[in-house]
């Protein structure tokens, strides 16, 4: 009996925990969760310890790794959308789950724009909803997430419409 009643007791606090844990889950529409990355590589910055270092900015927050070929593929249409918004309050933020000397060796053949973000946690591509890279969010100016994507869906009208505080109409929303 002692068993069925811890048992139960895991159960009901199993079953109030997941509401905290989905509140901290992005969303669209939503504040998005907390961001924090140390290893910066390029774009800077010393490191990113929230959307407050970011304030009055959208942000497009590509999740990425050097030895992702899809991921390599997206890094032009990228660099592109980045040359077009050069000026313009949007920061590009590129967060590699890859080991800081990995992306190093990357960013020697290729350029990447806006700030760059070694050993990032896989903990903080799973808030963003990630289950696999690319990955790309959109956050506007106030931090609130404005679109869960793919790269290749991201446009110089999306952006426009963000930089707008507009609702976003992006194909792969999730």
């Amino acid at each position: 009996m002692k068993k069925l009643m811890i048992l139960s007791a895991a159960l009901v606090l199993g079953a109030c925990a997941q509401p905290a844990e989905k509140a901290s889950m992005a969303s669209v529409g939503q504040p998005a969760p907390q961001i924090s990355l140390p290893e910066i590589v390029s774009g800077g910055v010393k490191a990113v310890n929230g959307w407050g270092d970011f304030k009055g900015k959208a942000v497009v927050l590509e999740f990425w790794s050097p030895d992702c070929p899809p991921c390599v593929e997206n890094m032009p249409h990228l660099v592109k959308l980045a040359a077009e918004f050069k000026g313009k309050p949007v920061v590009f933020l590129s967060a590699a789950l890859a080991p800081k000397a990995e992306v190093e060796d990357f960013l020697k053949t290729n350029k990447l724009p806006g700030i760059v973000a070694a050993d990032t946690p896989v903990p903080l591509l799973s808030a963003f909803r990630g289950n696999g890279i690319p990955h790309t969010v959109l956050v506007d100016a106030n931090g609130v997430v404005a679109a869960i994507t793919y790269p290749s869906y991201v446009t110089e009208k999306t952006i426009d419409d963000l930089l707008a505080g507009k609702k976003l109409d992006i194909a792969g929303d999730m």
